[in-house]
């Protein structure tokens, strides 16, 4: 790769790299106000954020060091010193076309990043085997995920079809469950929103747990 190619492609991948920074902030203000207003409204309830999972956990692995690490992590409450995990978050910005055109530049090809997040996706499901629930939640911008998009078909693929922009906690009768929302063509999420959508997933996940485990104590 000569100089002018080297260049082009820094410039080509700054962007990205920032947008997907900026996203990573979010998730992470998200989660503080998250934990901030859990631990207000359940005082008796210890919550923590812990932000990788090892795969031993879940089933066999080649190594004991492998782990599961989503840009939210998991957010987890405790009872009687049982710890269970009631929110499972990811965020990713796709596509920079829309800017390209703009400054006069051709279009690249479309990213990755979602199927990437799909592998992700589907350990977090191994995990849940044994529940009847799924407390996790994708948040996807960019140009990529626009109406129309084929990107959208993909990430509906990796959900299995299951309804887009609305809480799929609960597994329905084919178990398909997780949450996936599109942010409006050209707008960004706000660690705000993202946070009112995962204290709703995590509220009711706290009921599952109670209404499985604990009120049965």
């Amino acid at each position: 790769m000569d100089r002018l190619q080297l260049r082009e492609s820094i410039l080509q991948h700054k962007p990205k790299n920032v947008e997907s920074k900026n996203m990573e902030e979010k998730i992470k203000e998200s989660n503080v106000l998250l934990l901030k207003r859990l631990r207000s409204n359940y005082p008796n309830y210890k919550f923590n954020n812990t932000k990788i999972h090892y795969l031993r956990e879940i089933g066999t692995t080649e190594t004991d060091t492998s782990f599961l690490k989503p840009d939210g992590g998991f957010i987890c409450f405790q009872y009687d010193g049982i710890e269970h995990i009631i929110g499972i978050s990811e965020a990713k910005r796709q596509g920079t076309n829309d800017k390209r055109l703009k400054e006069g530049l051709r279009k690249q090809s479309k990213g990755n990043a979602v199927e990437r997040s799909g592998k992700n996706y589907n350990l977090i499901q191994e995990m849940f085997r044994d529940e009847s629930i799924l407390p996790y939640a994708i948040f996807l911008e960019g140009c990529d995920f626009n109406k129309g998009s084929t990107i959208r078909d993909r990430v509906g693929a990796i959900f299995r079809l299951i309804e887009s922009d609305k809480i799929n906690l609960y597994k329905d009768i084919y178990g398909r469950a997780g949450s996936y929302f599109y942010a409006n063509d050209g707008e960004s999420w706000t660690s705000e929103e993202i946070m009112d959508i995962m204290y709703n997933i995590c509220i009711k996940s706290i009921k599952y747990y109670e209404s499985r485990y604990i009120f049965l104590i």
